[in-house]
């Protein structure tokens, strides 16, 4: 996947951070990374070229928001994985683009969204398809 999925899990960890929400940290990668929470992890996890040699891609790209409910009350986790989703789905592409460093976002499609309790971990998840390209537009 290389460099694209990086750029891309850039641009959203960038996002997040930029919301300025109190005690949110933002990540990029994959896996179950061991993070302080409240967290948000920008995941890229599939990057595929729509035709060979075009330029366009589709990242497949998971933002992960954890909690641990010792730490917070349902309502309030709700609260904080909304302003995150909310500011993933709506982002302006163009700027979203440039966070990323060298990408252009020309479309972000909503899949699913999952939610899951570990014990004492809440995670919730959005699923986007990006599609992006290498270079300034």
């Amino acid at each position: 996947m290389g460099t694209i999925g990086a750029k891309v899990e850039k641009a959203f960890a960038q996002l997040i951070a930029n919301l300025n929400i109190a005690g949110l940290s933002a990540y990029t990668g994959i896996g179950e990374l061991e993070v302080d929470t409240p967290a948000a992890i920008a995941s890229a996890l599939t990057a595929s070229e729509e035709f060979p040699g075009g330029g366009i891609y589709h990242v497949l790209t998971r933002i992960t928001v954890k909690h641990m409910a010792a730490d917070s009350d349902r309502d309030t986790a709700d609260g904080i994985t909304g302003q995150v989703f909310k500011a993933c789905i709506e982002a302006d592409t163009g700027a979203l683009g440039a966070l990323g460093d060298g990408i252009n976002i020309f479309g972000l499609f909503v899949q699913p969204m999952e939610q899951s309790e570990t014990g004492d971990a809440w995670r919730q998840e959005l699923t986007l398809d990006v599609v992006a390209t290498l270079g300034n537009a």
